[in-house]
């Protein structure tokens, strides 16, 4: 017998025995006489342990093979902060992209993500200063996910964040007839 554990709360738990003609199975904990089941949504709390399944072919009961299944918590979703408006156009701007201390997860690394992903970072701050992509006003969204072990949330609600560039300006001077310099 076998599972597609170890996995995360929220997935799909599958248990598998080998299929052996017209024979019958009995799982438990779960009560199940097929050979191959699915658990939807599994919740740690409920499903991880230990499943055992038996197989009868003619009245002979094979002996009962165990697994045990691993159900990891998934992170909860972060929140992210950002110290936006940015002026993307100065020298040295820098967009503060930061995870909530609230929401941090212990432990979790994090994934940023804008126009395409950022960075992934154990830190719950990260400084962007490359803004690559960003090349025009507007406001952008930014979002989050922790991910623990195998595990990784869902992804934040978005941040958004108001970029700005600095307008080109040239000095013009309309020269007439009437126009007087002194040197």
């Amino acid at each position: 017998a076998m599972s597609n554990g170890p996995i995360c709360a929220g997935d799909d738990l599958v248990l598998t025995s080998p299929i052996i003609p017209n024979a019958t199975y009995e799982w438990s904990p779960i009560a199940s006489s097929l050979p191959t089941f699915t658990i939807s949504s599994a919740d740690p709390d409920i499903h991880a342990g230990t499943y055992s399944v038996v197989a009868t072919l003619e009245n002979c009961m094979s002996e009962p093979v165990e697994i045990e299944v691993e159900i990891f918590d998934r992170p909860d979703a972060p929140v992210v902060l950002n110290n936006g408006p940015i002026c993307i156009s100065d020298l040295g701007a820098s967009l503060q992209l930061s995870i909530d201390p609230q929401t941090a997860t212990p432990g979790a690394s994090y994934t940023r993500t804008g126009i395409s992903e950022i960075a992934t970072l154990d830190d719950l701050i990260l400084n962007l200063t490359n803004f690559t992509g960003y090349d025009t006003d507007g406001t952008y969204e930014f979002f989050a996910e922790a991910t623990l072990g195998i595990c990784t949330s869902v992804s934040s609600e978005p941040t958004s964040v108001v970029f700005n560039i600095a307008p080109d300006i040239d000095a013009v001077i309309n020269m007439s007839a009437t126009t007087n310099f002194c040197l």
